[in-house]
This record gives structure tokens, sequence and C-alpha cells, in this order.
């Protein structure tokens, strides 16, 4: 009895010495549900159809809708955290009806930056600012004939207020910076009819944001810049995250952790140099809501 004890513990010893293999398996993805305007989708699909959303590095010189190169940088900081996702690009009509599914909880996010005053007041988690306070700035635009195009900034600056600017009064930092700069204003339900309005002499200028070819192109339409003069938007842009979103926590921990990581390295800033967004011509620019 005594010999087979020993003979056993033997047994365990060398037993004990063997390496233990485990089977691991990969873990699921976590389905990120993003609303997305319609004309982004297609840019950003375009960009990503046969490589990887860090791979994306050259941009055209044209006009690119912001939420594209937005999407772009919360794909991308994903990566850099290596978190395992699957986005999932839900088309609607724009960034109001996008903000509205969010809130019935059919949405993670959308596929662009908001306010944080907007922000701070929904049910969601709110990544660190992509544009800080003061930096997010957009120019003026007309039509190619008008005679604000061939006009000084000194020329608009006095006469600003003769001239009709249009804009949402839904989108309340563009209705405050447009009421700044003249009384003539009119206000449109959406981007087209801005365009539409401008084309047909409605109305003298619009606000839109800096891009590398300095023409806003929504349809068949293209406005061209008034240069030399500028908005400044006195509050700072972030990506959020649904609360109430299944693995919201994980997602935007992981946001977070890609975020640091592309500022650090200073990929954030480079994205937006390269499209056109930050354009360091316009520092010296005339600001018309100071």
């Amino acid at each position: 009895m005594r010999k087979l004890l020993l003979s056993i513990t033997k047994i365990l010893f060398v037993v004990s010495l063997l390496p233990i293999h485990f089977k691991t398996f990969s873990a699921e993805p976590v389905n990120i549900n993003v609303g997305i305007a319609i004309e982004v989708n297609e840019i950003f699909q375009r960009w990503t159809e046969n490589t990887a959303c860090e791979a994306v590095i050259d941009f055209p010189k044209e006009s690119i809708p912001r939420g594209a190169i937005e999407l772009l940088i919360f794909c991308q900081a994903l990566n850099a955290a290596n978190f395992n996702y699957k986005m999932n690009l839900i088309e609607s009509g724009n960034y109001t009806r996008n903000l509205l599914l969010l809130v019935n909880q059919d949405l993670h996010t959308i596929a662009e930056t908001i306010w944080y005053e907007q922000a701070k007041v929904l049910n969601v988690n709110i990544s660190s600012p992509i544009f800080n306070s003061g930096q997010f700035q957009k120019a003026l635009f007309t039509s190619e004939e008008h005679v604000l195009r061939s006009s000084s900034a000194e020329y608009f600056v006095k006469n600003k207020k003769r001239y009709v600017g249009i804009t949402p009064s839904k989108w309340i930092y563009d209705w405050q910076a447009i009421n700044s700069i003249t009384p003539l204003i009119v206000d449109a339900p959406n981007q087209i009819s801005i365009h539409k309005m401008i084309q047909a002499g409605r109305a003298d200028f619009c606000f839109g944001e800096f891009s590398n070819n300095m023409q806003f192109k929504f349809g068949d339409i293209t406005l061209f810049n008034i240069p030399g003069v500028k908005v400044v938007f006195r509050d700072s842009r972030h990506f959020i995250i649904n609360k109430q979103a299944p693995n919201a926590d994980k997602i935007y921990n992981a946001l977070q952790l890609g975020l640091a990581k592309m500022k650090q390295s200073g990929q954030i800033k480079n994205l937006l140099h390269k499209t056109g967004f930050i354009n360091d011509l316009a520092n010296d620019w005339s600001v018309l809501n100071p």
C-alpha cells in the first residue's frame, strides 16, 4: 500500500510539471451601430472599399463632408486601441434624425462630432474633444459670380449688414453667428435649400467648412469662398456614445484610449490639416463674430 501511494505521488508530481494548454476562443466583435448621412457614407465606403481605415492617408483636393473625416478618426481610434469591433453604418436623413435615433436607443453613436453644450444634456458618454473651443471655424460661401467674391475683406466687414445670410435656425451656433453679422437672415430648413436659394439669388452667403479647394459642393450645386473672412465657434466638439446601447462602456473606453494615442502622435491634427478642415492660410482672416 505504501509503495502504491508513493507511485501515485510520483505520477502526480510529473503531471504537474507538464505544460498545460488551454484552447482559446477569439472574442466576438462588438457591434457598433452608427447613424450616418447618405453623402458621408458614400465617401467613407469609397475610402475604405479595399483598405482598412487606418491606411487611408491620401485625400482628394475637393471639399469633403466633415462627417467622413470624423468617422475616419473614430475608426482609426478604435483600431489604435486594438478594439475588436464591427461598425454597422445605418443611413439616415441627416444629423438631427441621427440624434433622434440615438436618443431612442437604436444607435451607439453618429458619424460626426457634436457640440459639448448639446452633448451634455444627452444620456451619453462624451469623448475628449476633437475640436477644442475656438478651434472649429467656418468660412463664408456664395455663388460663383457674386460681387463678394472679388471684394476685399475690409469691404465685407464694413458693409456686411447689407447682405442676406442664410442658415437653419435649428443650427444654434450658426444662427447665433449669422445674427452677429447681419440683420438680413433667411431661415432655411436644410443644406440643399441653402445652396438652392443662394444659387437663385435669394440669399448672399452661408457658412461652410474649410477644405483644400475652398469650394462647398452639395448635390449638383457648388458655392465658392468669400476670401478673408470667417466665423469662430467657442465650444468644443466631441464624439458621443449612447450610454443605453449594448457595450457602451467598452466602446467608450476603447475610443478614449485610441484618441489619446492619436493625439499624442499628432495623427488627428495631421488628418484635419491634410483634408483642409484646419487651414493655416486663414489664420489672419477677419473674424466676423468676435
